[in-house]
């Protein structure tokens, strides 16, 4: 009764996922409609000012540590255009490599979801993309996609941050 390459019993083991994905906006940083977390000029920052710079958007920590947590498993899944702005915010605030995949509108976030975990699989073997995942986003509509429900061990949060 022990879930697959876990040493806990499967309740237990079905709280633990082996992949993360996290919206960016209103979930792990307080921007919103695709605003940048870091001003224009973040490249000619120094690593004070960045820092600085960094702090004037809040965070979630807990999610931050999720995506330190799970390293290569962890997927920021984003409409927010600001790719490169969003993996220097989340380096400052100690994510090692940030994987950040950035979906266009019109399109669904299962389809960025479902090839990291074919990725996953490529990489670590057979059965990483049976494995539990949890997908959590601010927006109901894009845990209620129809190719999101699909994938299999996929755990979709409706996340909510505290006011």
């Amino acid at each position: 009764n022990v879930y697959p390459g876990s040493p806990y019993p499967t309740p237990v083991a079905l709280h633990v996922p082996t992949c993360v994905f996290l919206d960016f906006d209103r979930t792990i940083c307080a921007t919103k409609a695709g605003a940048s977390p870091l001003p224009k000029n973040f490249r000619e920052l120094d690593p004070a000012g960045l820092r600085r710079a960094c702090e004037l958007k809040s965070r979630d920590a807990d999610l931050v540590g999720l995506l330190t947590s799970h390293d290569a498993r962890a997927f920021v899944i984003t409409r927010n255009s600001n790719v490169e702005a969003i993996e220097v915010y989340l380096k400052t605030h100690g994510v090692r490599a940030p994987n950040v995949r950035r979906v266009r509108r019109g399109e669904s976030k299962g389809e960025a979801i479902a090839e990291a975990l074919r990725e996953l699989e490529r990489r670590e073997g057979a059965g990483g993309s049976e494995r539990p995942s949890v997908f959590a986003d601010d927006d109901v509509r894009e845990l209620l996609r129809a190719d999101v429900r699909e994938i299999k061990g996929l755990h979709r949060v409706l996340f909510s941050r505290a006011s």
